[in-house]
C-alpha cells in the first residue's frame, strides 16, 4: 500500500500515513528523550505507533532514510503495537 507523508507535526489521519514529529512542537519533551523528534505512523490496519524514539538509556530500534521525493524507508521491519508486521520502503507498506 502506498503511504502518505504528511507535513511535519501534522496529525495522522488515515491508514498508511506517516509524519515526523519534532519535539519542539510538543508542550514539553520528556527528559528521557534524546534527539529532535520521532516518526509517528498509522499502519495499514489503522494502528498507531512511534518509530525512532531515542531514550537516554536505550537507542532507537529502527533507522530510517529520507529520500529526495520525501518518502522514507525504515530498517529493520516494523512490528506495530496493533500486531501488524511488515516493511516501509520508499513510503510503500508491505506486510510480512
Amino acid at each position: 500500500m502506498q503511504g502518505r507523508r504528511l507535513p511535519d507535526g501534522s496529525k495522522l489521519e488515515s491508514p498508511c500515513d506517516y509524519v515526523w514529529m519534532p519535539y519542539i512542537l510538543w508542550d514539553s519533551k520528556p527528559d528521557s528523550f534524546v534527539g529532535d523528534g520521532e516518526w509517528h505512523l498509522m499502519d495499514p490496519t489503522g494502528g498507531v505507533g512511534a518509530i525512532g524514539r531515542i531514550l537516554i538509556d536505550k537507542p532507537a530500534a529502527h533507522t530510517w532514510e529520507e529520500h529526495e521525493d520525501g518518502s522514507v524507508t525504515f530498517h529493520p521491519s516494523l512490528v506495530m503495537p496493533s500486531g501488524w508486521h511488515g516493511f516501509m520502503n520508499h513510503g510503500i507498506w508491505t506486510e510480512c
